[in-house]
């Protein structure tokens, strides 16, 4: 019998963030794809990529009106919930033993399509005035080959660590470079560093599309009280101890 058979194993880190990777179901992402093929030909559309980071000359914003009361944005949002879930889990591993209501109110502010073609990129950058931020990829090409094998980030995006996990502290890196695929949705912190490789095409004409967007979010009070009652009143009715339940 293995010994660790039924050991359990848990893994504690409430002073780090996490970078969520999931899929788009199939029916958001070809809906996605559908609506920003019609915007990113429609020349009267805001580029809003002015107010970035990237390199990249077009980068159409999305009218939030476009997938307002849809499926797309209920699916989005139910992926924030999940990111907001796992984080509130996350940060006080010993205070619960079902899953948290929904304490967190949130709302997505901005989204635009990068249209990232051959020798761009996005220099190295995070998010400001916002909590979380998402990226996910609708269209990527074949890439030519990279120069070096070795060291082929052409077209990756890269998330970096934190100042609270330098590299050189055991069992950490300094960095993740992701291939994109079709279908790939990521949502991370907005404090969460990243960037993006430029790539090459056989006829220089490639498009590399995704799509990021912003959300805010916000403590719900009243219900947050709800149930900081009710956790001090079950730990009261088991015998433990009535400690404050930390707020963040």
């Amino acid at each position: 019998m293995n010994p660790n058979e039924h050991q359990i194993y848990e893994l504690l880190q409430p002073w780090s963030s996490f970078v969520l990777k999931t899929k788009l179901p199939d029916k958001i992402l070809k809906k996605m794809i559908e609506l920003t093929d019609r915007i990113v030909v429609d020349s009267k559309v805001e580029n809003w990529g002015p107010n970035l980071a990237g390199q990249i000359a077009w980068e159409p914003k999305i009218d939030l009106k476009l997938i307002e009361k849809t499926d797309i944005e209920k699916y989005f949002y139910s992926a924030i919930h999940q990111y907001c879930m796992r984080a509130h889990l996350q940060t006080y591993p010993f205070q619960y033993d079902d899953d948290p209501p929904s304490l967190t109110e949130y709302s997505i502010d901005t989204m635009w399509i990068v249209s990232q073609k051959d020798n761009e990129y996005n220099p190295i950058h995070i998010h400001t005035n916002c909590s979380l931020s998402a990226v996910m990829y609708l269209k990527v090409p074949k890439f030519l080959p990279a120069r070096k094998q070795r060291n082929d980030h052409d077209g990756n995006i890269v998330f970096y660590q934190s100042a609270a996990n330098p590299e050189g502290v055991f069992g950490n890196i300094a960095s993740i470079s992701v291939k994109p695929k079709v279908g790939d949705f990521y949502i991370f912190s907005s404090a969460q560093a990243h960037q993006v490789y430029p790539f090459r095409t056989v006829d220089g004409k490639g498009e590399r599309r995704s799509v990021s967007f912003n959300v805010s979010c916000s403590r719900n009070i009243e219900e947050f009280n709800k149930w900081e009652d009710k956790e001090q009143r079950k730990n009261l009715t088991n015998g433990q101890s009535s400690k404050k339940i930390r707020r963040y």
